[in-house]
């Protein structure tokens, strides 16, 4: 008599495959879509337009605030970094209070 697999475990190995497959896919889909800039103050004053002149940028450098790297005396900055430490402190919404709130209860 032949032995017979488990359909439940076939089932389930074949769903954490796809589950694996999928979460590679977003993976490399967020890595393309991320692609980051690298760049000089010019690159810092247009990820930071309207928020940071050029001078607060500068003392921001000087006083360690700011994401940035240093070549001898050239300012390096990464528009993803510089994005990122823009809105890591971003409000929350009124809705996303309640929907957070309502999520708890």
């Amino acid at each position: 008599m032949e032995k017979m697999d488990n359909p439940f475990l076939i089932l389930i190995n074949r769903i954490d495959q796809f589950e694996n497959r999928i979460l590679e896919l977003l993976s490399n889909n967020h890595n393309t879509k991320s692609k980051d800039r690298i760049g000089g103050m010019s690159l810092a004053c247009e990820v930071l337009k309207g928020i940071y002149s050029k001078q607060t940028i500068y003392s921001l450098v000087s006083a360690g605030k700011i994401p940035h790297s240093k070549r001898g005396k050239m300012l390096i900055f990464s528009e993803r970094e510089l994005t990122h430490w823009v809105t890591e402190n971003k409000k929350k919404t009124k809705e996303e209070i309640i929907k957070e709130s309502k999520g708890k209860i």
